[in-house]
């Protein structure tokens, strides 16, 4: 009887054994985040987020907008990237 109940244990702790299952874990969802607005302080983009530029972002002056190297930015139809220097 306790052989039964030994062996029922493992069998029972074998299936909660996720280690051997050859299906990998699915990779988390990228955040997404819409970019619009004034930046007026320093404004980091994070590399693991995605940014969607829609309507105007303005960076005032004294502001700083930081862009990890490598990472794109779309931006929604009839968007585009414009720099405007106050004088």
């Amino acid at each position: 009887m306790l052989l039964a109940a030994a062996a029922m244990s493992a069998g029972l702790s074998a299936c909660d054994d996720k280690k051997d299952d050859p299906t990998p874990p699915e990779p988390p969802t990228p955040s997404e985040e819409t970019l619009t607005g004034r930046v007026t302080g320093v404004m980091n983009l994070s590399a693991d987020i995605t940014y969607t530029l829609d309507g105007q972002l303005l960076v005032e002056d004294g502001g700083t907008l930081n862009i990890p190297a490598g990472k794109a930015v779309k931006f929604t139809p009839g968007k585009a990237l414009k720099e405007a220097v106050k004088k």
